[in-house]
């Protein structure tokens, strides 16, 4: 009885400290309401905030058609919030010994503006319905709806991790997110533009968005502005599009991973390359993971767990060995005549220039855009959780 007393007792005494934690946790204050214009709320309709009231953690805010807010935090950092916007404040914590602003912006709609004084460290992560990006920046401004988000850096330079890769955006850059798809480019939503306009003149700040060009979504595409956009899942980043734009498309290959897009340009291997270009048409490598990545070394992708089927490619040739010499991002085909990684179907990217005396590695191309993204791959031979190629793409396939 004595020990149950005592386990009752410990017990209510760690309920109360964590009831505890959580309330001091709750009341900590973050900021002031600087300006508010019109009518802007917590939660509830019922609960107003007004000028100069504080804001604390994990506070809630939605303004209205007409209304819009100016948040002013403990490090200098204003948040500027435009009408028919809803936010949260999610873990917002600033840390004055090291001066470090961390936590999440979750909007569910509308529009901010995001600027600290390029004193504060910024670790923060934009929630919005489409997407989660990671932020390390300075002054940024972001848009949200149900269908898609943007995303512009107006001065500075910011670090931006989505799923679709990490991305460096110096000013007048900006991203258009959407649920299968990410663009880079020197432009922003008209639709976003007018928002900010909107907001700027309300709360009498400047949104810096005039540097950015304008495009009206709400136009109807021709014919060709449709075959872009259905290029934009694949050719969605400006520096992709401009470190191939010299190549024969026909030429190319495209290796989706959720770092990035490689991208690999065949040289004249006929046999080799037209093996691997009818393996990419028929989809061959879909979910086929990096099974071999030696840090520093190679990235090697194959059949590891024999999930492909086991049809032949054509006859088997005999192994001959001899001297290869790779450069950083050659690619070769790898173990020719070894079936459990599909008879020859695996291949391999140099991480470095190496040379081998004795190899039965044939180089039938090289990467010319993306080798950042096999740095990125998760070691091990095989590694306990492999990164996988999302997809596979030849260039002629993109094209059409």
């Amino acid at each position: 009885m004595l020990r149950k007393s005592l386990y009752t007792e410990i017990s209510i005494i760690i309920s109360t400290l964590l009831l505890l934690i959580t309330t001091v946790s709750s009341e900590e204050i973050i900021g002031t309401a600087d300006k508010i214009i019109g009518k802007v709320y917590k939660k509830r309709i019922s609960d107003i905030i007004n000028a100069g009231d504080n804001l604390f953690y994990n506070q809630f805010v939605q303004t209205m058609d007409g209304s819009a807010a100016s948040i002013k935090f403990e490090d200098g950092t204003f948040l500027h919030i435009g009408p028919n916007s809803v936010m949260q404040l999610d873990d917002l914590v600033y840390s004055k010994k090291s001066k470090v602003l961390t936590g999440y912006l979750n909007l569910t709609k509308g529009i901010f503006q995001f600027a600290n004084d390029h004193k504060t460290k910024m670790y923060v992560t934009l929630k919005t319905p489409v997407a989660t990006i990671g932020i390390r920046g300075t002054k940024f401004a972001a848009y949200a709806k149900q269908s898609y988000s943007e995303l512009a850096v107006t001065d500075g330079n910011i670090n931006s991790l989505t799923k679709f890769g990490s991305y460096n955006l110096d000013k007048g850059e900006a991203l258009k997110v959407t649920p299968s798809s990410l663009v880079k480019s020197n432009s922003i939503s008209k639709e976003m533009k007018d928002r900010f306009d909107r907001a700027s003149s309300l709360l009498k700040f400047d949104a810096g968005l005039q540097i950015f060009k304008v495009v009206d979504t709400g136009k109807k595409a021709n014919s060709r502005g449709r075959c872009e956009n259905k290029l934009s899942a694949w050719l969605n980043d400006e520096e992709l599009r401009d470190g191939i734009k010299a190549i024969d498309f026909s030429r190319l290959f495209f290796v989706k991973t959720k770092y990035g897009i490689i991208v690999i340009q065949a040289n004249k291997a006929p046999y080799l390359v037209n093996k691997i270009r009818k393996l990419v048409r028929d989809g061959y490598y879909k979910r086929v993971p990096f099974f071999n990545v030696r840090l520093g070394m190679i990235a090697e992708a194959g059949d590891f767990y024999n999930n492909k089927p086991r049809n032949s490619t054509g006859e088997q040739r005999r192994v001959i060995l001899k001297p290869v010499q790779f450069k950083r991002g050659s690619v070769a085909s790898g173990y020719p005549n070894d079936k459990k990684l599909g008879g020859g179907k695996s291949f391999f990217i140099a991480l470095r220039g190496m040379s081998l005396k004795h190899s039965d590695y044939k180089v039938w191309g090289r990467v010319v855009y993306g080798i950042k993204f096999a740095d990125k791959l998760e070691a091990g031979s095989p590694p306990s959780a492999p990164d996988f190629i999302l997809d596979m793409k030849t260039g002629s396939q993109i094209k059409e």
